[in-house]
């Protein structure tokens, strides 16, 4: 790992006192409208909870992507769920076929309590994960450790 990338990680740590598990790419679905509505990020799992970092960049890739000149640049957005607010992570219910011929990032939800309003509703929030990556497993492990319970 570069010096760069073991400073930002430090950073990430010291400020959010947390210790990562396991990172990765991914994005964040929100509508139904297939992936119109996808913002991507980093998919963090710390000790104390999910987090999913957002970052906007011009680069020359999403000028390509964008739909017009005109297209308001995205803000920075960071999601926190703690991970005793997590009451269910969601899985797609997939065939043979479908496991074969899948995309590589899975379309998975996460269903929690909404700290942020004082309720205790219970909100879902959709990513995209690296179907084979390491935020995935270490985020389903951590949930079959805490529903065993």
């Amino acid at each position: 790992m570069s010096d760069e990338v073991q400073e930002f990680w430090d950073a990430f740590e010291s400020e959010t006192g947390e210790k990562v598990e396991a990172r990765g790419m991914g994005s964040l679905r929100e509508g139904n409208e297939g992936r119109a509505n996808e913002r991507w990020g980093l998919l963090i799992l710390t000790d104390r909870a999910f987090h999913f970092r957002s970052v906007p960049s011009a680069n020359w890739i999403s000028g390509l992507l964008s739909r017009s000149a005109s297209t308001k640049p995205q803000k920075t957005l960071e999601i926190r769920i703690a991970r005793e607010d997590i009451l269910e992570v969601i899985l797609p219910t997939r065939n043979l076929w479908d496991r074969i011929l899948a995309p590589p990032f899975e379309d998975v939800s996460i269903r929690s309590r909404d700290a942020t309003s004082g309720s205790g509703e219970a909100s879902t929030r959709r990513f995209g994960f690296e179907r084979k990556g390491d935020v995935l497993k270490a985020l389903q492990g951590a949930f079959a450790d805490k529903s065993a319970l």
